[in-house]
């Protein structure tokens, strides 16, 4: 099971935000992980607590980019036809860094779009993805719902917040 929480503030965080950041990750260290990983992207903050189920090295780590550098998803699930999905891109010659079904995920939406990858992504899952052309997050989940994913907007401290969990939301606000 894999935890992320994301941050985007009105401007590049400030030492005392990533400290409260960080705390907040750290709410979420119960059953692992097998890494954790924070990294920014100018005013947004990416963390991320890993239990590897696909590729169990330090490839599979996240935050991943996409090949392109587009791309940026942090991501909580399993997406049960990845392979079926690698085998789809094929044809666009990507060279795989990991066996994880998070580069399967981001590299299919660096390819086919967001929309059409999610259309064949079978699991279950919860995501935030960043797309640093257009400088827009969004958030998703799979059709049922089955992982969480909680997000909150805080106005008077002008920061957006989102998290596979809800105690880290807590913990900011």
């Amino acid at each position: 099971m894999c935890r992320f929480l994301v941050s985007k503030y009105k401007s590049i965080p400030k030492p005392d935000e990533l400290y409260i950041f960080k705390s907040s990750l750290n709410t979420m260290l119960t059953g692992g992980p097998d890494g954790q990983n924070i990294e920014s992207d100018d005013s947004i903050l990416f963390g991320h607590n890993r239990l590897a189920l696909f590729d169990l090295s330090e490839r599979g780590s996240q935050p991943f980019n996409s090949s392109c550098g587009r791309y940026k998803i942090v991501y909580n699930g399993e997406i049960y036809n990845h392979q079926d999905i690698r085998n789809q891109l094929a044809k666009y010659s990507i060279q795989w860094k990991s066996t994880s079904d998070t580069e399967t995920l981001i590299e299919a939406i660096s390819c086919l779009g967001l929309k059409e990858s999610l259309k064949l992504t079978h699991g279950m899952f919860s995501l935030v993805l960043f797309d640093k052309l257009e400088n827009l997050l969004y958030l998703c989940t799979d059709r049922v719902g089955v992982k969480p994913l909680f997000y909150s907007i805080n106005n008077s401290k002008n920061f957006f917040v989102a998290s596979s969990e809800v105690r880290p939301i807590i913990n900011i606000l």
